[in-house]
């Protein structure tokens, strides 16, 4: 859940007409609020480097998003499973390399 809090926080800055804006110090920031401001964090945010088993991780969704038609980030995964948004607050399916499969109950990540 660290990870989530900080996405949004980071891009509460990064927003376009944010009151304010995305700088080092507010990544920095987000990242000590929501306790993600550990050694692995801050070798690829100060460093610009990256661990194997991230690396490998990228990888792999990559991977994965090659076997999917063409969709525009963000790209959100659960169980495997490219998650399928028609609208940044309404998600409605799943979607594997054989097609579509309707969430049981559409709707945000929140509910």
């Amino acid at each position: 859940i660290n990870a989530y809090e900080f996405a949004i926080c980071d891009l509460a800055h990064a927003n376009s007409g944010s009151p304010v804006p995305q700088t080092p110090e507010s990544v920095q920031a987000c990242a000590t609020t929501t306790q993600v401001y550990n050694d692995a964090w801050q070798m690829c945010f100060l460093q610009n480097t990256r661990s194997q088993a991230f690396i490998d991780k990228v990888n792999d969704a990559k991977a994965r998003l090659d076997d999917l038609p063409p969709k525009m980030a963000p790209f959100l995964f659960i169980n495997n499973k490219f998650l399928v948004c028609d609208e940044p607050t309404m998600c409605i399916a799943s979607r594997d390399a054989f097609g579509d499969t309707p969430l049981p109950q559409p709707g945000t990540l929140l509910q």
